[in-house]
């Protein structure tokens, strides 16, 4: 279960993940100890470099895959459903 108590500002947490973290988060996961803002912070930014890292972003493949993305958003915005059937918008 978890527990979020503000007038202490710390989070309390017992969480079964099907993989292994790395610095603060697997702290969490192997003590599920409770744990400051400031420590749930510095897991949740390293969390999220080590996300950032592993999609690749600002690389050009992700800046390729990103506007194929966009077009094809941009695409189906060209079109509006009318019952079951998709027409262009003229």
């Amino acid at each position: 279960g978890s527990e979020t108590r503000r007038d202490h500002r710390t989070v309390k947490t017992h969480v079964a993940v099907p993989f292994e973290m790395d610095g603060a988060a697997a702290a969490w996961q192997r003590e599920g100890v409770d744990m400051t803002q400031e420590k749930f912070k510095t897991m949740m930014d390293e969390l999220n470099a080590a996300e950032i890292e592993r999609l690749g972003v600002g690389s050009r493949e992700f800046q390729e895959r990103h506007q194929e993305i966009m077009d094809m958003i941009e695409a189906v915005q060209k079109y509006q459903k009318e019952g079951s059937v998709w027409r262009k918008v003229t």
